[in-house]
């Protein structure tokens, strides 16, 4: 999908990692650049509910499920939020730092 076609993004980062606050950041500033609307969010304890999702109020604007047309997730190890994010998201490009298993 040519970056043309994208009409908005969301980031999903593990705020534990080192450097995830610069990684945000930065890729806040490109997608700016780009005119492109992202939506940035921390995997920590206290977004996440009882299941180990992220919670709906973080997840979606105002509690309505939205669509991206782009997921990166930059977590090295990811979690099951993040896992979760990947699987139910309806972004037609997806993108990661490492290759999930199908199972």
């Amino acid at each position: 999908m040519p970056l043309s076609r994208i009409s908005s993004a969301v980031v999903v980062a593990d705020a534990q990692e080192p450097q995830c606050q610069e990684a945000l950041a930065q890729a806040e500033r490109f997608f700016s650049s780009m005119g492109i609307p992202v939506k940035l969010l921390f995997v920590r304890k206290e977004n996440l509910d009882l299941l180990g999702r992220l919670k709906r109020k973080i997840r979606f604007d105002g509690g309505k499920q939205t669509s991206e047309d782009l997921l990166i997730c930059l977590t090295s190890n990811p979690s099951f939020a993040c896992r979760y994010e990947a699987v139910c998201s309806k972004s037609r490009f997806k993108i990661g730092r490492i290759q999930l298993r199908k199972d």
